[in-house]
């Protein structure tokens, strides 16, 4: 039985693709860094089902941010600096950098060959529905930008890993499985 309380959890290379789907930072991190090789193969064979079907791709603006935020966190931990380096020592940074602009990139790059929607977080109603997804949700305020989008579109599938804030969300397909 279905709890009507919580996400609909569905498997990423298994289920039915709809015709439109949100996409979650996470999902475009995990497609472009290895660091989860596993996750990072699904998040491939994903990506070309949803070219081959022409499903239609939307996220909002913040997701350029946090993937830039994301890609740089990575390529400190994985030199065993801390994510703090950029306010402490931002001159140390131009070599950490230099591998930051050439993951951002392969996404830009991704994007091209996706079917897009983008919103622009810049409409009051949009925002207002970001407010209520924050406070409803208790959600951190990027997962909110995500799920606000979503509910001032009126959709509900969202390809995410993050189970733990999406997966009590009601009705809504959250697309993470892919075990």
């Amino acid at each position: 039985m279905i709890n009507p309380n919580k996400a609909n959890l569905k498997h990423i290379l298994k289920d039915e693709l709809p015709e439109k789907i949100f996409c979650d930072t996470n999902f475009f991190v995990s497609s472009i860094l290895r660091y989860e090789i596993q996750k990072h193969n699904v998040c491939q064979e994903f990506i070309k089902k949803i070219i081959e079907k022409r499903v239609l791709v939307c996220f909002n603006t913040v997701v350029y941010y946090e993937v830039y935020i994301a890609f740089l966190n990575n390529v400190l931990e994985r030199a065993k600096r801390s994510k703090k380096l950029h306010i402490t020592q931002p001159e140390v940074l131009e070599p950490y950098l230099k591998v930051v602009a050439s993951d951002y990139e392969r996404f830009i790059t991704l994007l091209k060959g996706l079917w897009l929607m983008e919103f622009k977080v810049s409409d009051i109603n949009i925002f207002n529905c970001i407010a209520k997804a924050q406070v409803e949700h208790r959600l951190h305020i990027a997962d909110a930008f995500h799920l606000g989008t979503m509910l001032f579109t009126g959709e509900n599938n969202l390809v995410s890993f993050d189970k733990h804030d999406f997966g009590n969300i009601p009705n809504i397909n959250l697309w993470c499985e892919y075990d």
